[in-house]
């Protein structure tokens, strides 16, 4: 009996020194209380996906960091969210390697950047990542497989990208459009219709060539852009 209360103690000890943490870092189990809790704060999310424990998982993470000052600096802009170990919510993204960090725009739910790698070895050295994480500089080479979730065009300042939810938006002329996938006889494209106008957009399965666009009904399609 004293063997398992003494267990129950170190055990207890264990998680608590695990989680006695600062409160700028905020670790949270649900991706939807993470993002209002982001936006409330004005700050962007950190999701750490795993496929392991979810304690294993946190204790890696902030041992990544020797410095505690990096640490510090990279909670004070963002909020830390650990996903399930079965990765549910990125289920439509094709993940190569695990563990992963996703760094996501809380304002329109776009995912900025990914760490792809050993966490705890290396996290700490990716200086592009923690810069481009921390708001000092916009690195463009730093996420991976970024075509599974975002579609650039020549204009920066248009561009497609999934949400966590796995759905479609269009940003343009500084606003989001949702779209929804339309049933076509374009079977080389994946064409989308805007929730809130009368128009289809159709983007090359390829994804390399050009975006074309028409009204609703009307199968006139002409130019949108060219994908970068």
């Amino acid at each position: 009996m004293r063997f398992i209360i003494a267990f129950l103690m170190i055990l207890n000890q264990g998680f608590a020194d695990l989680f006695s943490l600062p409160e700028s870092i905020i670790f949270e189990s649900s991706y939807k209380i993470a993002i209002e809790k982001a936006q409330k704060l004005d700050k962007n999310v950190l999701i750490l996906v795993g496929r392991d424990i979810k304690e294993n998982l946190i204790k890696n993470f902030l041992n990544s960091f020797k410095n505690d000052k990096v640490l510090h600096s990279v909670a004070r802009k963002n909020v830390f969210l650990v996903i399930d170990k079965d990765n549910e919510i990125f289920n439509k993204i094709n993940l190569q390697r695990s563990p992963t960090i996703f760094f996501v725009d809380s304002k329109n739910e776009q995912i900025k950047a990914a760490y792809v790698g050993s966490i705890l070895s290396s996290v700490q050295f990716d200086k592009d990542f923690l810069s481009y994480v921390m708001g000092s500089i916009k690195s463009t080479g730093v996420s991976k497989n970024q075509k599974n979730y975002e579609i650039n065009t020549i204009d920066e300042k248009i561009f497609f990208y999934k949400t966590l939810k796995g759905d479609w938006r269009l940003k343009f002329d500084g606003k989001d459009r949702k779209l929804d996938l339309f049933d076509t006889e374009l079977k080389e494209f994946l064409v989308f219709k805007d929730i809130d106008e009368n128009k289809l957009y159709a983007i090359p399965k390829s994804k390399i060539g050009n975006i074309y666009f028409s009204l609703l009904g009307n199968e006139e399609w002409k130019l949108f852009g060219k994908i970068k």
